[in-house]
C-alpha cells in the first residue's frame, strides 16, 4: 500500500499513476505533471511474508554491496518496479489535512507550528 495526496503535483514531487482498479501504475519524478493521479507521501506499508520478502529482494539488488555503485538507489524506484505488477502495489488517498511534506528546515518548522498551534 502506497499512501498519496491528490493535490497537484509540482515538478520536485514524486508523481504516481493509477490503474482504472485503483492499483498503482507507476511512481516517479519522471512521470509527466499532466499524467499524475496525485504524489506520493513516502508511507508505505508492505503486508505478507511474500510481500516483504520480494520488496527485500529488490531492496537487495538495488543496494548491493554499497561499493562501486554511483547511481543514488532511491526507494520509489523499488515500489515503481514492483507496481509493473497490476495489482501488486495498491494506492490509499491520504486526507491533505493533516499530512505535510518535510524536505527541509523549513518544511519542519512549519509543521512544527501547525502541530502545536503556534
Amino acid at each position: 500500500y502506497l499512501g498519496y495526496s491528490t493535490r497537484a503535483a509540482e515538478p520536485d514531487d514524486v508523481r504516481l499513476r493509477l490503474r482504472p482498479d485503483g492499483s498503482v501504475a507507476a511512481v516517479g519524478k519522471r512521470l509527466p505533471l499532466g499524467e499524475s493521479h496525485g504524489i506520493s507521501a513516502g508511507l508505505l506499508l508492505v503486508r505478507g511474508a511474500e510481500a516483504r520478502e520480494e520488496f527485500m529482494t529488490h531492496l537487495t539488488r538495488a543496494v548491493g554491496d554499497g561499493e562501486g555503485s554511483e547511481v543514488p538507489v532511491i526507494w520509489h524506484d523499488l515500489v515503481d518496479r514492483l507496481a509493473a505488477t497490476p495489482g501488486r502495489v495498491r494506492a490509499i488517498p491520504l486526507d491533505d489535512t493533516w499530512w505535510r511534506e518535510v524536505d527541509t528546515p523549513e518544511d519542519h518548522d512549519a509543521l512544527q507550528a501547525f502541530l502545536t498551534g503556534r
